[in-house]
């Protein structure tokens, strides 16, 4: 069997993703940022551990650029180090951490993601897990985006609105923020 320079054996070397897989470790943080877009559009599960190793990148953009391709490629080996980035990265890898776990989709990720959205200093991060919370439309991601109708920037409120719209339909969604405006004004 052969190995390929992704590490692989079994799998024939495909010479496209091994040139971006190199491209990765190039000193230049653009072209790296570039190999991790092209490798997520290709969508190749060949390039999964190097992207997870590329998530540690000292350039965020290129970290994040990783993070996204893992979410475009899907595959759950990259499910952990996706969590840290979410929990430890800089607010770009975390908001691209978070888009990731959206589209790759499993209940699992509902808890991280709910923390995001409630704990997270940056609102680019929240707004990314109410998408992503989205993505998963669970009952338990429609709780959390419930309490994030709360969050002090606007700009989460409205995705959480536009999210929780898309879950449950608009007209159930409109029916359900005038019983929200009215217990607040209530409350006033």
């Amino acid at each position: 069997m052969k190995e390929d320079a992704v590490g692989n054996s079994g799998l024939e070397p495909d010479p496209i993703v091994d040139e971006f897989v190199a491209e990765l470790r190039n000193s230049e943080h653009a072209i790296r940022s570039r190999a991790a877009s092209i490798l997520g559009r290709i969508g190749d599960a060949r390039a999964v551990q190097p992207l997870i190793d590329t998530l540690r990148d000292e350039t965020d953009i290129v970290a994040s650029e990783a993070a996204v391709a893992l979410g475009q490629i899907g595959d759950r080996d990259a499910l952990p180090p996706l969590l840290d980035a979410l929990v430890n990265g800089g607010a770009e890898l975390r908001a691209s951490a978070a888009w990731a776990l959206g589209k790759i989709r499993l209940e699992s990720c509902v808890d991280p993601l709910s923390d995001a959205l409630k704990g997270d200093e940056a609102w680019t991060v929240r707004e990314k897990a109410a998408r992503a919370l989205g993505e998963i439309a669970s009952p338990e991601a429609v709780i959390a985006l419930l309490a994030a109708l709360k969050d002090e920037k606007n700009n989460v409120v409205e995705t959480v609105k536009e999210v929780l719209g898309a879950i449950l339909g608009d007209r159930s969604f409109q029916k359900l923020n005038r019983v929200l405006e009215h217990e607040q004004a209530r409350k006033r």
